[in-house]
């Protein structure tokens, strides 16, 4: 009977298994899809519990007192201990479920007070310190230390009982919630808490880019993780690793390979001697370390390879002046300096049970090379980095420069300007301290990088240093960075030590951008699967060839599709000629505004008063022909004011070409104003040369009509620089490379009849370039400059086409159209 129901039998078991395993893939999905909220819920706890202080900030500005001194100067957001407290409270909540493992608290009575014992307590302020005490006798001084202090400084306050016991509560339910899964709560709290962020340039990694990038650096690493001693002989670094996450994202992938019974091993060498963090904020390790103890909170660490360095001038030593991680160029060791980790300094040599803790810490042992360099560099300009609060006297501000400039010695023969944002210093100090033989390194950089043409000698030395295996860009109108709290376009970079030089880049072009750890695993099997997995489901997959990248052309980024891309490299094979040969290109914008306003009253009938196109509005330039919106006049009436406002309105043309525009509404790339017409959004157009038998009029009106036409237009979007996902701005030097028709060689009869189309449809409104394929004066347009300059038709149509659901044009998800590859065109 039993052999008779047995293939019965077998079907209800495979049936019972797939439903398990369907459950468990819905649960994890789920359980992955809440980062975001829970950070939200830590951020609304961190608020409430501040509100638990007094209004008049006579009490919080006490403790911040009782807890600044000497190094401590830079903690001056409240805010901040507040978030430390969360955080280590989370730890608790991780350090209860060991507690039975040591054999110090076998005896109840001398067992640390639970996360729970202590919300429940009358005095939890008392019972926190107390449990952290007792937790020191086993380790964990580089996470506990520091919060012990910031307790102790909360015993004054008449409600900091109860705002602790918010916390502690917040972080119990964020803990359940969180489960077992690496869900980076911490890392989005404190980078949104950190008041300097954009000054500092601090950038919040995401989970799912840490997991992404993590998995491509580590790629055909040729480690064996079988061999613990050569596990543990990894060394991986991050300069600028904020709060930890791409450091523990790596301590994770290593703790996943290995096997299960070297987990404990591995994961103290990990904390030991693997991993090695810098930072600029001190409180930034301290949450670094905090998240590596929480990955295996069994394990006991006497250190951490995890350092701040000063950034400023120390408040009692005038002559000292530091640059953080920038530091580390310098070949002197003498000249570098480590705080120690917070609560482990002068301040803080005693707790509350009077045991010492180690007056200096474990010293850096810094390895003359490390095999994985991580990190995701501050992006902050220079004007922005010294013009903070904590460098507001223009004496310290010139002590930071002149740093920098001395550090700028030993970049490696990179230039660190002040428009690299910080990034092309720790490009320097990657290529100094990865292996020189073997060394890998992932990086997440502001996408100006691939895209602006002042980073072009950046681009050409990245290429001549590394071999720059992957480019990760995300057109995804809703995740189009890799940061949490930013708003730029970013990138991702897989970088190793160049042996072949005849391996192209692959550009991964993603439509939709990882919004969960789960997802960005998927995403990173089919990224490493040749199958073509990733074609089909994830984006797209382009490559940039060795000489291309080694000219610092990094343009397969610019769109998601690649046919796009060949049609616009394709535009110099039949329009042979450059704007820089045709046309002269004068960006007045920041020359006009620095000697011109609009005068209020609204006065057009001034003396010097000029008529400008002020606004790129998209319902005022919205027409071929545009009307001046303002009279502008000299900001001041001094001889050498009016000189220079005489100077600039000498300049004025009346055709002109937009300097920055948004994809997903403009109409227009260039326009022509009936008179000579000062200008702010828009850069002054001049024809070089006459024209013989044709007079200016009509140039002006024919190259206006061949600026807006879609072979034009996309020379320009394919140069653009980017300032968020679909505002771009077009520099001078990417304008003067864009292909144009040779207008030395066109017929009189070429230019007088592009001039009529002017005359036709110059009052015409247009359509936004997402609509562009469908608008009458495009399409008239397209056919009279195809016609009259050899471009061929079926291509224009085609990027007309295209361009309508490229994301970067649409602002929307990715849609692709019907037949959306023609084979016909290459």
């Amino acid at each position: 009977m039993l052999i008779r129901h047995l293939p019965c039998i077998f079907k209800a078991s495979l049936i019972i298994i797939g439903v398990i395993i369907v459950i468990r893939a819905l649960h994890l999905v789920l359980s992955l899809s809440k980062s975001e909220e829970l950070s939200k819920r830590a951020e609304t706890a961190v608020h409430q519990a501040f509100k638990k202080f007094d209004k008049e900030k006579k009490e919080t500005d006490s403790i911040m007192a009782n807890l600044r001194s000497g190094e401590l100067a830079q903690v001056t957001d409240f805010n901040g201990l507040l978030v430390d407290l969360l955080t280590c409270f989370m730890f608790h909540d991780k350090l209860d479920g060991i507690i039975q493992d040591q054999p110090q608290f076998r005896n109840k009575a001398n067992r640390p007070p639970t996360l729970q014992d202590c919300i429940d307590s009358d005095n939890p302020i008392t019972r926190f310190i107390d449990a952290y005490d007792k937790w020191l006798t086993v380790d964990y001084k580089d996470i506990l230390a520091w919060n012990i202090a910031i307790l102790k400084a909360l015993t004054t306050a008449t409600n900091g009982n109860d705002a602790v016991k918010l916390l502690a509560q917040a972080a119990q339910s964020i803990q359940m919630a969180k489960g077992e899964m690496p869900r980076d709560v911490v890392g989005i709290t404190f980078c949104n808490a950190i008041q300097a962020a954009k000054h500092e340039g601090a950038m919040y990694t995401t989970l799912p880019a840490a997991t992404l990038l993590t998995r491509l650096m580590f790629h055909k690493s040729r480690i064996d993780w079988k061999d613990v001693e050569k596990v543990k002989s990894l060394r991986i670094v991050d300069f600028a690793c904020g709060s930890g996450t791409l450091l523990i994202a790596c301590a994770n992938y290593i703790l996943d390979k290995v096997k299960k019974k070297d987990r404990e091993a591995v994961a103290n060498a990990l904390f030991e001697q693997i991993l090695y963090g810098f930072d600029c904020n001190r409180r930034a390790i301290f949450q670094t370390a905090t998240g590596l103890g929480m990955i295996a909170p069994s394990v006991k660490f006497k250190h951490t390879q995890l350092r701040a360095m000063p950034l400023g001038q120390h408040p009692k030593k005038k002559k000292f002046v530091r640059l953080g991680s920038l530091e580390l160029l310098l070949d002197n060791k003498d000249d570098w300096f480590f705080y120690p980790p917070l609560g482990q300094g002068e301040l803080f040599s005693h707790h509350s049970t009077g045991q010492k803790l180690d007056s200096q810490p474990e010293p850096i042992h810094m390895p003359a090379s490390f095999h994985f360099a991580i990190m995701n560099p501050p992006f902050t300009i220079e004007y922005k980095r010294y013009k903070q609060k904590r460098f507001k006297q223009s004496e310290i501000e010139k002590k930071l420069r002149e740093r920098e400039k001395k550090i700028r010695r030993h970049a490696r023969g990179l230039s660190i300007n002040a428009n690299a944002g910080g990034t092309n210093a720790f490009f320097a100090l990657t290529d100094q301290y990865i292996d020189p033989k073997i060394g890998k390194a992932g990086l997440v950089a502001p996408n100006t990088v691939a895209s602006n043409p002042a980073a072009k000698n950046t681009r050409i030395w990245l290429s001549e240093t590394f071999h720059i295996q992957y480019i990760v860009i995300s057109y995804d109108p809703k995740r189009f960075f890799f940061s949490g709290n930013t708003g730029v376009k970013e990138m991702l970079l897989v970088l190793k030590r160049k042996k072949n030089n005849s391996t192209p880049t692959k550009v991964i072009k993603l439509t939709a951008n990882p919004a969960h750890e789960s997802d960005a695993h998927l995403v990173a099997d089919a990224i490493l699967d040749d199958s073509g997995k990733f074609l089909t489901q994830y984006g797209k997959v382009d490559e940039i060839q060795p000489e291309d990248m080694k000219r610092g052309d990094w343009n397969a980024t610019q769109f998601l599709s690649n046919d796009l891309y060949r049609i616009a490299l394709d535009i110099s094979k039949h329009w042979t000629s450059t704007f820089e040969k045709q046309i002269k290109i004068k960006q007045m914008g920041r020359g006009v505004r620095g000697c011109a306003k609009i005068p209020d009253p609204y006065h057009p009938g001034e003396m010097y008063a000029k008529p400008a196109l002020w606004n790129h509005e998209t319902e005022h330039c919205k027409t071929l022909e545009v009307e001046p919106d303002w009279y502008v006049i000299p900001k001041s009436r001094k001889r050498s004011a009016l000189a220079e406002f005489v100077k600039v309105a000498n300049q004025a043309t009346r055709l002109k070409i937009a300097e920055q525009v948004r994809l997903t509404t403009v109409k227009t790339f260039a326009c022509r104003t009936p008179k000579p017409s000062l200008n702010n959004a828009w850069a002054n157009v001049k024809v070089v040369k006459t024209i013989t038998n044709v007079d200016k009029e009509t140039v002006e009106k024919a190259v206006c009509v061949i600026l807006n036409s879609t072979p034009a237009k996309l020379g320009m979007i394919l140069r653009r620089k980017n300032k968020t996902f679909s505002y771009v701005s077009f520099a001078r030097e990417s304008l003067n490379r864009i292909a144009m028709p040779l207008l030395y060689g066109m017929r009189p009869s070429a230019f007088r009849a592009l001039a009529k189309v002017y005359d036709d449809e110059c009052k015409q409104s247009r359509e936004r370039l997402p609509q562009a394929h469908e608008c009458r004066v495009q399409l008239a347009i397209d056919k009279a400059v195809c016609r009259h300059t050899g471009y061929p038709y079926d291509l224009c149509a085609e990027a007309r086409r295209m361009l309508s659901y490229e994301p970067m044009v649409t602002g929307k998800p990715y849609q692709p159209a019907p037949e959306e590859t023609n084979p016909k065109l290459f």
